[in-house]
């Protein structure tokens, strides 16, 4: 009940829609869920919507077009935030066993709206000419990525599992695209250890990639449904904007 309602502070907060508009998926629920007036949660979809309420107190999602994903797992984001803002684009980037899981999942849950890898791999150029859509991607097609219109990059506990070099070849390729980024990464780059790397990207490294093209509008320890985000180096979301050059 608490975790619930720090969710509809954070909704109210950012001024967006409340958590209890928000229906979930009859396809793929995990084994625990609660009700709560008459609908069904589960803490994957508190999860999804602290983050979406986060994001949402810097950047009108109303008036994003795309949104860009790297590493969507099973699409709990997309969920929440495409039945909220069903005019968004998405471009979810993944390895493949986990693009498979994730394309099946959507395509259940808003048919007719997932564009299949199968249909873009070949493509040098990946642009979404429509509304709604959600494209499937596999990593190497990163350097194709055209989204039309204003683009943000939204990335939660992703780039801490790739080395600093591999995670600023991303944030080139997303800094020639987006307008603007929500992640949430570990202030310190403790996954190293605890994933057995030599080195894992962390928040600092975001933040020297971002450089002077970005200013950081938001950077504070993250809230989970049930406290603070613990472990892994700590995790901070935070939002950055291109740098306004007069």
């Amino acid at each position: 009940d608490a975790a619930f309602r720090l969710c509809e502070l954070s909704g109210q907060v950012a001024g967006v829609r409340p958590l209890s508009e928000f229906k979930m998926s009859e396809v793929l629920r995990p084994e625990y869920t609660f009700t709560k007036d008459g609908n069904q949660y589960s803490y994957p979809v508190l999860y999804s919507y602290l983050h979406y309420a986060n994001c949402a107190r810097h950047v009108d999602l109303e008036e994003v077009e795309n949104i860009v994903e790297i590493g969507p797992g099973a699409g709990r984001q997309v969920e929440l935030i495409r039945q909220f803002h069903p005019h968004i684009n998405f471009y979810l980037f993944d390895v493949a066993p986990t693009l498979y899981f994730c394309e099946r999942f959507l395509s259940t849950t808003f048919p007719g709206a997932v564009i299949p890898y199968q249909d873009l791999r070949e493509q040098q150029e990946i642009s979404i000419n429509d509304t709604g859509r959600i494209a499937h991607l596999g990593h190497g097609q990163i350097d194709c990525l055209r989204p039309i219109g204003r683009t943000l990059s939204f990335n939660t506990a992703v780039f801490c599992l790739m080395s600093p070099g591999e995670a600023e070849q991303y944030f080139r390729h997303l800094m020639a695209s987006a307008d603007s980024f929500y992640v949430m990464e570990p202030k310190r780059a403790d996954c190293s250890e605890i994933y057995g790397m030599s080195e894992s990207a962390c928040l600092d490294d975001l933040e020297t990639f971002l450089g002077a093209e970005f200013d950081l509008l938001e950077s504070e320890r993250a809230v989970m449904p049930l406290g603070f985000k613990k472990g892994f180096g700590d995790f901070y979301s935070t939002i950055g904007k291109p740098v306004c050059k007069n």
